[in-house]
């Protein structure tokens, strides 16, 4: 007994006096009317904080066996469905003069019996989807392993997603409203920062968000308004986002992309207004269109991108409940205007911190050729002559009064 005894002593501290833990636990899930829920449990200690049932091995106890007896002994639970999913948390760190080195293994486990009896150790438990869950945990590094387990399970689900379609004319403002949405979905579920232009990527793997296409439907600016798609029953299904922008400012804005950014158009500005292909009268139309076309869809809501401008924060919180992601708090909101504002995102592009064509400058030292450029309202005054305008303005009256623009 006294070998055995210091045997185990020694497996525990190991050589150098390093004091070596092994705990283990399991992400526990119920699935609610469809909806996934994490159980959580308020902890009694000092702190009162929330966590899953987890607890240190045994001195041979195998890490699931473990795991699953934390769950029974702290919630009265047995688990249904066990996944594949597997996670290690390392951490070292002194207490009390000694050096302690400790491993938490973190599994994945479903339960339908959802009656739950808490242990002396704990206050309170809840069941709470994947953004309260993340909200009660409070900066933990639980939050990166709770994404992975939500997402693992997004993945896992063959469920037919509905679709979002984000439509608009290049130019309109979409790459600054998706850095937006972006940066959110990003900070809630854990992403990489090198996702957040990837809407589509992203809406695949979070089950609760739809299926997100960020298009330049039709490719209006590469036809004469003539061949434009007139008719949108493809979405009678989808859910449409249509991000509209003056179409005076848009065909400006246009042109320096094409003349100086992407060096495509060789022509003057006056010529560009007014081609055949992409020029002003398809702007109209294609803007048109879309309006006699939004009771065909699903469900539509037009985003100006002056009124972005105008009240960032208000338009942000209704294009998220249009996606359907209205449990994203006020200071992811503000976290991602303030990164995604048009200084941080001239200075990211003259970095290239994304390495993506989309948003990286013709050539670094000449502002006229960046993505960002300039993003004032009624800028085009600077670059067009009194009669150009005059014509543009004779041109907007075919366009919708739906829109707002006069």
């Amino acid at each position: 007994m006294l070998l055995k005894r210091y045997l185990n002593l020694f497996l525990l501290t190991g050589f150098m006096g390093i004091v070596k833990i092994q705990s283990a636990g399991v992400l526990v899930f119920r699935r609610n009317k469809g909806r996934i829920e994490y159980l959580l449990l308020k902890h009694s200690t000092k702190g009162r904080h929330w966590g899953p049932p987890k607890g240190r091995l045994g001195p041979e106890e195998k890490q699931l066996d473990g795991a699953l007896r934390e769950v029974k002994e702290e919630a009265g639970l047995k688990l249904t469905k066990r996944f594949d999913f597997k996670h290690i948390d390392k951490y070292k760190f002194m207490k009390d003069g000694e050096n302690y080195d400790k491993k938490v293994f973190y599994f994945l486990g479903e339960v339908k019996d959802q009656t739950v009896t808490l242990s002396p150790e704990h206050l309170d438990y809840s069941w709470s989807p994947i953004e309260e869950t993340i909200e009660k945990l409070k900066g933990q590094s639980l939050i990166k392993r709770y994404n992975e387990a939500h997402r693992f399970l997004s993945k896992k689900d063959k469920t037919k997603k509905k679709r979002l379609v984000f439509a608009s004319y290049p130019k309109c403002g979409r790459t600054w409203v998706t850095m937006i949405l972006g940066r959110i979905i990003q900070t809630m579920y854990g992403f990489g920062e090198s996702d957040i232009l990837s809407l589509e990527k992203m809406s695949s793997e979070i089950r609760e968000l739809p299926e997100i296409r960020v298009v330049h439907e039709d490719n209006p600016h590469l036809k004469d308004n003539k061949k434009l798609s007139r008719d949108k029953i493809k979405y009678s299904k989808d859910s449409v986002i249509f991000l509209v922008r003056d179409p005076r400012d848009v065909i400006v804005s246009f042109y320096f992309h094409e003349h100086n950014r992407k060096k495509r158009y060789p022509g003057t500005i006056s010529d560009f207004l007014f081609r055949k292909k992409g020029g002003f009268d398809s702007m109209i139309d294609y803007f048109n269109i879309w309006i006699k076309n939004k009771e065909v869809v699903s469900s539509f809501l037009l985003v100006k991108y002056e009124d972005v401008m105008k009240d960032t924060f208000q338009e942000v919180k209704k294009i998220l409940k249009f996606i359907g992601l209205s449990g994203a708090s006020s200071s992811e909101i503000e976290d991602a205007i303030n990164f995604s504002s048009f200084s941080n995102m001239q200075r990211m592009e003259k970095e290239d911190r994304f390495g993506l064509n989309r948003l990286s400058p013709g050539d670094v030292k000449d502002l006229d050729t960046y993505k960002t450029r300039r993003g004032i309202i009624g800028g085009y005054k600077d670059y067009l002559a009194k009669k150009e305008i005059s014509i543009l303005n004779e041109k907007m009256k075919k366009l919708s009064p739906y829109f707002g623009y006069s």
